[in-house]
């Protein structure tokens, strides 16, 4: 089975808090496309195997950016597989709503 996790990107921790600014060539890029492919474009340099299904994306004329990776939870978790149709849409809204919840399942 397969779960993609989409999370907001932010501005870097560095950046913000910590007062490092960001070389011009990503500031450029990060302008036009977005925190989500400053993240991404670092961890494909940081990683020698990257995820496949890694990528961003902006939202509409919020101009939010994400990015997308495939979840893999190593701490284990429920029976995915056993889960119908019905099921697994709950299962994905309430893991969506509360992501607290993720570290009980």
């Amino acid at each position: 089975m397969l779960i993609l996790q989409v999370k907001q990107a932010l501005r870097s921790a560095l950046e913000e808090y910590g007062g490092c600014p960001q070389p011009d060539a990503l500031r450029d890029m990060t302008e036009d496309t977005g925190e989500g492919a400053r993240m991404v474009g670092l961890q494909r340099i940081l990683q020698a195997y990257s995820d496949p299904f890694l990528g961003h994306l902006l939202s509409g004329p919020s101009g939010r950016s994400f990015y997308v990776r495939q979840y893999h939870d190593m701490k284990g978790s429920g029976e995915l597989e056993i889960l119908n149709g019905t099921s697994f849409n709950g299962y994905a809204v309430a893991w969506g709503r509360h992501p607290g919840l993720v570290q009980c399942i």
